[in-house]
């Protein structure tokens, strides 16, 4: 069955102040405790705005994490029937506020305010809302799109250098998904920053992303457009790196920025052993193969943890990097992957 689509309305400023403009009283804000600072500029003197605090990260896509915010809605008299539910944060905080703005009263209104590279890039973006279940990735979720996507150049400015590093692989990933020209910016940029030293480091280059989001951006929604609720496999192409990325997530309790560069590494190399691969790529910022061979003898109930994921259906669908720009999806067995898995950790 196909539904209506229609792109978020994007909002771009510099200042915690120009947020401000754009809240209204009836709005139900969710933010991230950490951002309190910022959030207590946003409140208004035009009570009730509502701002409700939680702590973000992994575990917070949890059922049971809902439950506070459910009993915030259905007791608080200040609230209107339907609320504007707004979620300023990272990808936790995203996932799940969206998650309970599409099953509140069969829908409410939503914004995302991404406070974090990683949910700049990704993760506030293509309606997945998913929270975790029994030890596995997104098992709970649904498709639910935010009417208004906000970027405060403010909350990225603060952000340790860190935070840029862990969204690096989700960026270099849209940029391969995308074409050779997004790729070759990325690598460009790169080389002009002071962390590469000879333009062939590993090591996570530090530079601000702020001016390669709308290209970032824009390559992921090329795909979303053509395929917003997954019924043509053709947003399978974004889950690029994260076969392997999910279990290493779940298992290592890596980030999900550093999971999925390992699943990118992983992803990379297999495409070499099958063939598909054209032509040898640089991948700045990733693990090596020898990092990811150091690692995978740490993971364990691989069969497992493949058997539940959302491509698998009679395989998996494995997506392979033929070149910059030129991704394919193929169905792989289970046992193709752990066997391919065996072979690079015994390398």
């Amino acid at each position: 069955m196909s539904y209506y689509y229609q792109d978020p309305h994007f909002f771009w400023c510099e200042s915690i102040e120009e947020l401000k403009t754009r809240i209204e009283t009836s709005d139900f804000v969710i933010y991230d405790q950490r951002l309190s600072c910022d959030i207590d500029c946003l409140k208004s003197d035009r009570s009730p705005n509502l701002f409700f605090a939680i702590q973000g990260g992994e575990f917070l896509k949890d059922l049971h994490q809902c439950y506070p915010i459910f009993n915030v809605l259905m007791q608080n008299p200040h609230l209107p029937p339907k609320p504007r539910f707004i979620a300023i944060g990272g990808g936790s905080i995203t996932d799940t506020v969206g998650f309970i703005a599409a099953i509140y009263k069969r829908g409410c209104p939503l914004v995302f305010v991404p406070s974090t590279w990683l949910a700049a890039i990704d993760a506030a973006h293509g309606g997945k809302n998913a929270l975790n279940y029994a030890g596995l990735k997104n098992m709970l979720g649904t498709f639910y799109f935010p009417n208004e996507i906000w970027f405060c150049r403010a909350l990225f400015e603060r952000l340790p250098s860190e935070q840029a590093e862990d969204a690096w692989a989700e960026a270099l990933k849209v940029a391969l998904i995308d074409s050779h020209s997004l790729y070759k910016k990325m690598c460009q940029t790169v080389q002009s920053s002071s962390s590469c030293q000879d333009g062939h480091t590993q090591k996570t280059p530090c530079i601000d992303l702020w001016p390669l989001l709308p290209d970032l951006i824009e390559a992921k929604y090329k795909i979303v457009r053509q395929d917003p609720y997954d019924e043509k496999k053709i947003r399978y192409r974004l889950n690029l790196g994260h076969t392997l990325g999910h279990i290493i997530e779940s298992q290592r309790q890596l980030s999900h920025g550093r999971a999925v560069g390992y699943g990118l590494r992983f992803a990379y190399e297999f495409s070499k052993f099958e063939n598909v691969l054209e032509t040898e790529l640089w991948l700045p910022g990733i693990p090596s193969l020898a990092e990811l061979q150091q690692l995978l003898p740490q993971l364990n109930n691989l069969a497992h943890f493949l058997k539940h994921d959302k491509k698998h259906t009679k395989g998996i669908e494995f997506v392979f990097i033929q070149r910059p720009g030129q991704i394919v999806t193929r169905s792989i067995s289970i046992d193709q992957i752990t066997s391919f898995i065996k072979y690079l950790s015994h390398g």
